[in-house]
Parts: C-alpha cells; sequence; structure tokens
C-alpha cells in the first residue's frame, strides 16, 4: 500500500487479482485506472475511506460479477456506463451520499440476483426494469427517497427477500394501497416499512407459505390483525404486525 494511505495502480493491480481490500482504510478515490483489468470478476472495496464518485471507467469491467463498495464516503449519481457491467450478478451499496434516479441503463444487468442499496438518497420511481431481472432473489432499498406506489410491475419477480421504507409521495393525502405482490410466493423476508400504506393486510400475504418475517411499521393500516397469523409460519410477521396497530 502507498505510505498515503491511497489507493496505488501498481498495488491494486496485484492484489485485486487475488484477494479483496475490503477493511484496508483506502482513503481518496476510486482510480479511473482500475478499469484496466477487464477479467477482473469481483470488486471488494467496502469499510474504507473511499470518497468521490463512481468513475465512468468502471463500466469497462464487463466481465464483473460482485461489486461491493459499501461503508465508504462516496457520493454523486451512478454513472450510465454501469449499464455495460451485463455480467454484474451483486450491487451492493450500502451507507453512502448516491443521489439520483437509478439510471436507465442497469436495466441491461438481466444477470442481477442480489440488489442491496441500503441508506443512500436515491430517488425518482422504482424502476419497472427491475421485474425483467428474470434471476434476482434479494432488492433491498431501505432509507432511500424512492417515490411511491411501489410498483405493482414487479409482482413477477420470484425473490426471497424484499426490503423498502420512507416512500416519498402520499397519493395526495390518501397513501397507497397495499402494493400487489402476489406472484412473490417464495418470499421469506418481506419490509414494507414507512411507505404510506393504507387498507387492510390483503390475503394474499396468507398463501405466501415460506414467509416468517414482515415487518410493516410506520403505515396507516386498518383493520384488525388477520387471524391467518396467529396459524401461520410467519411467527415473526405476527409479533411486528401487532406492534403496527396497537400504535
Amino acid at each position: 500500500m502507498c505510505t498515503s494511505g491511497r489507493l496505488c495502480c501498481p498495488f491494486l493491480f496485484m492484489a485485486i487479482l487475488s484477494r479483496d481490500l475490503a477493511d484496508s482504510w483506502f482513503n481518496g478515490s476510486i482510480p479511473p485506472a482500475l478499469c484496466s483489468l477487464p477479467s477482473l470478476q469481483v470488486l471488494f472495496l467496502y469499510n474504507n475511506l473511499l470518497s468521490g464518485g463512481i468513475p465512468p471507467q468502471l463500466g469497462n469491467l464487463t466481465s464483473l460479477v460482485e461489486r461491493d463498495l459499501s461503508d465508504n464516503q462516496l457520493s454523486g449519481v451512478l454513472p450510465k456506463e454501469l449499464g455495460h457491467l451485463r455480467n454484474l450478478e451483486r450491487l451492493v451499496l450500502i451507507n453512502k451520499e448516491f443521489t439520483g434516479e437509478l439510471p436507465q441503463s442497469l436495466a441491461r444487468l438481466k444477470k442481477m440476483v442480489n440488489l442491496f442499496i441500503f441508506g443512500n438518497n436515491f430517488s425518482g420511481r422504482i424502476p419497472e426494469y427491475i421485474a425483467k431481472w428474470e434471476n434476482l432473489k434479494y432488492l433491498g432499498l431501505i432509507g432511500n427517497s424512492f417515490e411511491g406506489p411501489f410498483p405493482d410491475a414487479l409482482s413477477s419477480l420470484n425473490l426471497s427477500e424484499l426490503h423498502v421504507s420512507d416512500l416519498t409521495g402520499s397519493n395526495e393525502g390518501r397513501g397507497f394501497l397495499f402494493p400487489n405482490i402476489s406472484g412473490m410466493t417464495s418470499l421469506e423476508w418481506m419490509t414494507l416499512r414507512n411507505c404510506s400504506l393504507t387498507g387492510p393486510i390483503p390475503t394474499f400475504v396468507s398463501q405466501m407459505k415460506s414467509l416468517y418475517y414482515m415487518y410493516l411499521k410506520g403505515n396507516k393500516l386498518n383493520g384488525s390483525v388477520p387471524r391467518w397469523l396467529a396459524g401461520s409460519k410467519a411467527l415473526y410477521a405476527y409479533v411486528f404486525v401487532f406492534i403496527l396497530f396497537s400504535l
């Protein structure tokens, strides 16, 4: 490592091919020269002190399968060039200061399995092109400023985990109906926190036989706790929904 603590390209080229660079206290910006590794498949730079934006040149890493840049000081908008990463299966951007909408170019990432972008300030609508990511299993959008409602188009996804919170807008004060996610029959974990949801919990949730965690706090749901929750596999769901209706 360079004595300055910055990512120095000669060292980076050697190290990144043999191990990840997480928890290494690197600072400064991500060097654009990183794009000189066209065969790179895994890039882990989480838990460092990196700052600035994601260089557009990272879109040249077309062999990349996994990328985790969490817990740094990165910011700015996501470059549209990330849409070139057509082999990408896992994108994790947690606890950053990224802003703006998710680029339309990300629609090309059809091999995506895991998208976790917790704790940023992304805005705009949740893109419906995510519905075309047929391999997607984990979708985490908590802690951003996406506009509601949650798109019904995503019901076709066979997710194992869905985590959404803090949707903006209120539909002129009327709130949003519980999203139609009836097609997510394999869902195990579901968070819909502070999403301005109104009305009852729909009965199709009772058909999610794998569901055992459901967190709905901070909405405006009404009615009584559904009886089917007490006899379901979703024991955690019963606890969190009970807290919700007791507020």
